[in-house]
């Protein structure tokens, strides 16, 4: 069976300047890498802000609790 050398020499080009397969990885986080970073930093943000909360929170329940004990200390005077 000849072989068409305008054939064969369009396969050859074809193969040359073919891109190479991508792994699985790769083309998994090409796919979703930017969602998840974007995931990753609101769930950061999340944890950050509850850690400022619950800090502001624990100080001002101190600060009550002092105001309360400063105003009963002044009852019993």
């Amino acid at each position: 069976m000849p072989v068409d050398p305008k054939r064969q020499a369009a396969a050859l080009e074809a193969l040359r300047t073919a891109t190479p397969a991508k792994s699985e990885a790769a083309s998994f986080w090409e796919r979703h890498g930017g969602k998840l970073i974007l995931i990753g930093v609101l769930l950061l943000g999340i944890w950050v802000g509850a850690r400022l909360v619950g800090a502001f929170v624990r100080s001002s329940v101190d600060e009550t609790s002092r105001a309360q004990d400063d105003l009963r200390r002044g009852l019993r005077r």
